[in-house]
């Protein structure tokens, strides 16, 4: 475990209120050389720039015609992209190949731990400031230019320090990631139970060893013999009008709008988009409040997609 440090010092890194007082400041000019070679991605495998790293782009992508188009990524050197709209886009490449002309490729320097500067230069507080040295007309045309990015200022203790820092994520993050895989696995079957549950309850009632008979519905099979079974139709009325309810509201008057997306496949609604009742009188299904909706199309019906919205607001 890294002990804290007993001095801080500041720092004219702006985006840092305080370093450690046997720590540098450096600006990344001074930390990295810019690499701005041009190639074809024919020549060399293109690269994408993710907020997963540095990663071999889908093969399905088709490569360009038009000539050198890409610049050279080596293997080791961080890549960025400069547009605000991707941003967390970035990391150290394991691979040689060709990025696109968006991203600022950097060759650390002899002295700098390349670990050390993904993880410094894929934290939050970089990210902020790399977008605050930026340019451009709103806020998804905003673009960092190398021009800018070189003079930020960066934290920088000594090799063997970031040797140690660096060992110490990979030891922590390959822990937490761990856990979770772990969680997933348990969430997944926790999941499952608690569909089995549903269903076992829903289809047999709470009392296992109850008496049972056979259905005569294929999909059902036995149910307690003091059920009964009936038609849908006969215990609800299936896209029924509400007219009625709706004479309360003005054309004018905002009222719940629910796509798929809105409805999970656990039963719950967000009823944060509205829209005018005139907008959406017609051209599709109406609901009222208490009523159940099911998704009727493919992949939402597989999914579940379904709710009783006895939250509905409007």
């Amino acid at each position: 475990m890294l002990k804290p440090y007993p001095k801080y010092k500041e720092t004219p890194a702006l985006w840092l209120n305080s370093i450690p007082n046997h720590w540098e400041s450096h600006k990344i000019r001074e930390l990295f050389i810019e690499r701005s070679i041009k190639v074809s991605d024919k020549d060399y495998p293109p690269l994408s720039v993710s907020k997963a790293g540095v990663v071999p782009q889908i093969a399905t992508v088709a490569k360009t015609n038009d000539g050198d188009n890409r610049k050279l990524v080596k293997k080791g050197d961080f890549a960025i992209n400069s547009r605000s709209d991707r941003r967390g886009s970035s990391g150290i490449s394991n691979y040689d190949g060709s990025v696109s002309l968006i991203n600022i490729v950097l060759k650390p320097r002899s002295f700098v731990n390349g670990r050390y500067m993904h993880y410094l230069l894929k934290s939050h507080y970089f990210i902020e400031e790399f977008y605050r040295n930026g340019r451009g007309i709103v806020a998804d045309l905003w673009t960092t230019r190398y021009t800018e990015m070189k003079s930020i200022y960066l934290p920088v203790p000594s090799i063997e320090e970031q040797d140690q820092i660096v060992s110490f994520l990979d030891w922590k993050l390959a822990k937490i990631n761990k856990l979770i895989q772990a969680k997933k696995k348990q969430i997944a079957l926790l999941t499952e139970y608690r569909k089995a549950t549903i269903d076992n309850v829903i289809m047999y009632g709470i009392n296992p060893h109850a008496n049972r008979k056979e259905s005569g519905v294929i999909w059902l099979g036995e149910i307690p013999s003091h059920w009964s079974v009936m038609k849908l139709k006969r215990i609800c009325r299936i896209n029924a009008s509400i007219t009625s309810q709706l004479e309360k509201y003005s054309l004018e008057d905002y009222v719940v709008f629910l796509p798929m997306e809105n409805i999970s496949s656990d039963g719950k609604i967000d009823c944060c988009e509205k829209r005018k009742l005139k907008d959406v009188r017609n051209g599709f299904s109406s609901f009222a409040k208490n009523d159940v909706i099911v998704a009727k199309i493919t992949p939402c019906f597989e999914n579940g997609k379904g709710a009783c919205l006895d939250t509905l607001e409007t």
